[in-house]
C-alpha cells in the first residue's frame, strides 16, 4: 500500500512533518529542510520470469517467483526517521528543493515526481524482448525510459538481447535480435529505442528515468499481451545496448554511465571517505558489495537509502563498494571532472555523455 496519500481533503495526512511545528521526538527544527540520508523500504515485484536470488542480497521475499526490488522511485517508503512511512512521490512534491535540488526538478518536470528509479533484477528465466520509447515519443503525461545496467551476477552462459539485425517484422523479431555473453562487473547504457532484454541467470543493477512504459514485442510463447502496434514504431533497429567502459574520477570513485537522465558512479570505500554535498541533484546510494555506515545508518549488501538534495557532506565507513546515481550537470559533473584526471573525449562520450 502506498503510504501517506493526500486525503480527500487535500491536506496531507502527516502535515506536521512539513510545517516546522515542534513535533515531540521529531527533533524537526526548520520545515524546508531534510538534509539527512532516507532510509528506503523496497517493494518487490512478482514476475514469471523471477526467482528467490534476491534473498542473498538482503532481501525478505514475499512467496512466489519475484523478479523486481524497487529500491527508489515515487512509491518507495521512507522507512524510520522524521519521514517514517512517506513515499518519496508525496516528498517529492511537498518539498521539492531539499529534496530533488534543481537538477532533480528539472528532471521531474511537470510529472513533481522522484525521477530516479533504482532497480535490482532477478531474471531466472528470459525476459520478454521489449522496447521502450523516448520522452518524444511516450503517452501524453509519461515519460521515456532511457536505462543503464551494472550486472552482479551471472550463471555460465548467461547473455543479454542487445538488439536486432537485419530485416525486423513481428513475425521475425525473436529470430533477428544479437546476443551478448555477459559476466559480474559489465556495464551496459541502454537507450530509449533499443530493442533489448534481461537473459536467463543474470542479476542485475539497474537505474532508469522514472517510467513504467514498457512494449512487450516477443515473449517466447509465454501466453502475455504483446505490444506491437505501440512498440514497432519506437524501435531504432541501429541502436545496440552498448557495453561501456568506465572511467575513474579519483582513487576511489569510477563512473560508469553518464547521460542526460542519469550519472551513475561507483565507489569503492576502504575505510573512511568523504561524500561531498552535491545541493543540484537527489542521489540514490546502493551497496553492492560488503556494508557501509552512513551517518549512523548501516546499509548492508542490497540495501539503498537516498542522499536528498540539501544534505551536506557525509562520511561512508566500512570496507564495501556502492554505486551512486544522481542527475548531472553533464559538463560539470562529468565531462570537466574526468577531462581533469587525463581521459580524452572521445573515452568520455562513449560513457553515453553524447546521447540524446
Amino acid at each position: 500500500m502506498l503510504a501517506a496519500k493526500i486525503n480527500a481533503t487535500g491536506i496531507h495526512p502527516r502535515r506536521d512533518i512539513f510545517e516546522g511545528a515542534s513535533v515531540a521526538g521529531r527533533g524537526l527544527e526548520r520545515k524546508d529542510r531534510i538534509a539527512a540520508p532516507l532510509l528506503l523500504r523496497p517493494s518487490f515485484d512478482h514476475k514469471v520470469w523471477g526467482g528467490r536470488r534476491l534473498e542473498s542480497w538482503g532481501k525478505t521475499l514475499p512467496d512466489g517467483s519475484v523478479g523486481e526490488s524497487l529500491e527508489s522511485g515515487a512509491e518507495a517508503v521512507i522507512e524510520g526517521g522524521r519521514f517514517d512511512g512517506i513515499a518519496l512521490g508525496d516528498l517529492a512534491r511537498m518539498m521539492p528543493m531539499a529534496l530533488l535540488g534543481t537538477h532533480g526538478m528539472a528532471a521531474a518536470g511537470s510529472l513533481g515526481d522522484f525521477p530516479l528509479l533504482v532497480k535490482l533484477i532477478d531474471a531466472q528465466q528470459d525476459l520478454s524482448i521489449q522496447v521502450h520509447p523516448s520522452d518524444a515519443a511516450a503517452p501524453p503525461g509519461k515519460r521515456g525510459k532511457t536505462e543503464a545496467w551494472l550486472i552482479l551476477e551471472s550463471d555460465e552462459g548467461s547473455s543479454l538481447v542487445t538488439g536486432v539485425t537485419g530485416v525486423v517484422d513481428p513475425d521475425s523479431i525473436g529470430m533477428s535480435i544479437v546476443r551478448e555473453p555477459v559476466r559480474a562487473g559489465d556495464v551496459f547504457f541502454v537507450m530509449a529505442g533499443t530493442v533489448h532484454a534481461i537473459g536467463a541467470g543474470v542479476l542485475l543493477y539497474e537505474v532508469q528515468q522514472t517510467s513504467d512504459v514498457t512494449y512487450r514485442l516477443y515473449d517466447w510463447g509465454r501466453p502475455r499481451e504483446l505490444h506491437l502496434e505501440q512498440g514497432f514504431p519506437v524501435i531504432d533497429p541501429l541502436l545496440r545496448a552498448r557495453r561501456v567502459a568506465p572511467l575513474w574520477l579519483d582513487d576511489w570513485r569510477e563512473v560508469l554511465v553518464a547521460c542526460r537522465h542519469f550519472l551513475l558512479e561507483r565507489a569503492t570505500i576502504d575505510g573512511s571517505r568523504i561524500l561531498d554535498a552535491v545541493p543540484a541533484t537527489c542521489r540514490v546510494l546502493t551497496v553492492i558489495e560488503g556494508d557501509l555506515a552512513i551517518d549512523g545508518l548501516r546499509l548492508p549488501v542490497g540495501g539503498s537509502v537516498v542522499l536528498p538534495a540539501d544534505i551536506p557532506a557525509i562520511r561512508l565507513i566500512g570496507h564495501a563498494r556502492a554505486v551512486v546515481a544522481s542527475i548531472p550537470d553533464l559538463d560539470v559533473d562529468v565531462v570537466q571532472p574526468l577531462r581533469a584526471a587525463g581521459h580524452d573525449d572521445d573515452a568520455i562520450q562513449r560513457l553515453g555523455v553524447g546521447a540524446p
